[in-house]
């Protein structure tokens, strides 16, 4: 939905998303400039929606947005619509998140790639609080006394330069054994990201060839480091007519505190429309639960589709994106490999932006201005918390590198809608409850019961 045209100076419709309802009444409204949801009026549910879209607005309508700052004098910091977020310094081995924490992803093959490898990361990551290190052996685990040396070396130079650091392994679950499973309880520091694989459907028949095969060795991993629910991330795949629902099940009873799930588009586009109705019931479901549990005073499974949005929308910083001139560039070294030039560094940073883009596809000829302008995520009103949003979320932070398409963006606003609820729902709860799902230390938003409905300050704990 595009603002109303005004002229300069003049007030200016804020960029506003209406969640509409199974009776088709808007009960909240996303503004996306301010990362806000906001409670529309009962008396305006069954027609704001319809009025934003035309541009109609009566008086009473008109009245609630000047009111909650929608209908604004404020201007666009770039005169031309909502700012971009800063997807801060891009580079080949990492990237700094808008909260302070500096993310790199870290290959090392051998033990004499390890200080190299830190290196680079302690080096780019100079100045941000936190050092986040995402280990990765292709899904093997890479031995007792490489991981020991990695976190060792890594702790030093962090406690050095006064930053904290966490460590998060990506495991296959069928490389977990009883002596991974042993050294890794012993590891406090490591958090650990399992991948299971593709979760069968429970349907009888519906199962793939060897699917059930596969998820029970998965069973078994997860079931090797139940011990470590706190630091276990199980990841894994919905396809075909798995559901969300029965995945959920099957996490609560197996204890998992942390979920993460990538739903696959329909096969055909036949059943497509009751399939999406369907995960997007089950996901309601789960921001129901969720948001019970923590006022019960329990501690519910994070599902991070839909809890990443939210961290988002907590943090609600302001939204800006420099240009490409302005930022610069290193590369990893790979077998003492030439760094590359400034301008094939430009090309790469805007081919890493396309998610599912192979390193070979940025290419030769690419026109940096052509490249930019044809970004599919720009003009969606998810852009600024969908997970698979360039403007979001840098590629290299994305378990799902598959590009945006009808058919996958469908799936991800559903997600992106119900994180909007599920936001608006924990605003209400008391935020010490609400921490029990965001265990990371840092800021954490208050509902303090004033006239938005949101959550308007932040308190660190």
């Amino acid at each position: 939905m595009k603002p109303l045209m005004m002229p300069p100076g003049a007030l200016r419709l804020r960029t506003l998303y209406p969640l509409i309802d199974g009776d088709n009444s808007c009960t909240l409204i996303y503004d996306l400039e301010r990362s806000a949801v906001l409670d529309v009026p009962e008396e305006l549910q069954f027609h704001v929606a319809t009025a934003l879209e035309r541009g109609d607005l009566d008086e009473d309508l008109l009245g609630w947005l000047v009111n909650e700052d929608l209908y604004t004098l404020e201007r666009f910091a770039d005169g031309d619509g909502a700012q971009d977020p800063d997807l801060g310094d891009a580079t080949w081995s990492g990237f700094a998140t808008r909260d302070g924490e500096f993310h790199a992803q870290l290959e090392p093959a051998s033990g004499e790639g390890v200080l190299e490898a830190l290196d680079v990361a302690f080096k780019q990551g100079m100045g941000a609080s936190r050092i986040a290190l995402h280990l990765s052996w292709g899904g093997a685990f890479p031995g007792d006394e490489l991981l020991s040396r990695i976190v060792v070396e890594a702790t030093r130079r962090a406690a050095c330069a006064r930053q904290e650091v966490r460590f998060e392994l990506a495991l296959d679950a069928w490389a977990v054994n009883p002596a991974v499973a042993a050294f890794l309880a012993d590891h406090p520091r490591l958090q650990v990201r399992l991948h299971c694989g593709t979760f069968p459907a429970l349907e009888p028949g519906s199962a793939l060839p060897g699917e059930d095969r596969i998820w029970r060795l998965a069973e078994r991993g997860v079931h090797l480091l139940s011990g470590m629910a706190g630091r276990l991330t199980v990841q894994c795949v919905l396809a075909g007519s798995a559901r969300l629902h029965d995945l959920w099940t099957w996490a609560r009873d197996a204890g998992i505190l942390h979920l993460d799930a990538t739903r696959l588009e329909p096969v055909s586009s036949a059943g497509a429309g009751s399939e999406l109705r369907q995960y997007r019931g089950d996901l309601m479901a789960i921001c129901e639960e969720v948001s019970a549990a923590l006022e019960d005073g329990e501690t519910p499974i994070e599902y991070q589709p839909l809890t990443r949005a939210v961290r988002r929308l907590m943090r609600s910083e302001p939204l800006s994106m420099p240009s490409l001139d302005r930022r610069t560039f290193s590369a990893r070294p790979q077998g003492g490999a030439p760094a590359l030039s400034p301008q094939e560094s430009d090309l790469r940073l805007l081919s890493d932006m396309w998610l599912g883009l192979d390193d070979g596809e940025a290419g030769e000829g690419m026109d940096l201005e052509t490249a930019g302008g044809g970004v599919p995520c720009t003009n969606c009103w998810a852009r600024y918390i969908c997970h698979h949003s360039l403007l979001a979320t840098p590629a290299a932070n994305c378990s799902d590198h598959r590009e945006p398409a009808a058919e996958r963006c469908a799936c991800w606003r559903i997600e992106a809608e119900v994180a909007l609820r599920l936001y608006h729902r924990l605003a209400q709860v008391d935020a010490l409850e609400v921490r029990r799902l965001f265990e990371e230390e840092g800021e954490l938003p208050i509902d303090l019961g004033g006239r938005r409905g949101g959550w308007q300050q932040k308190v660190a704990f």
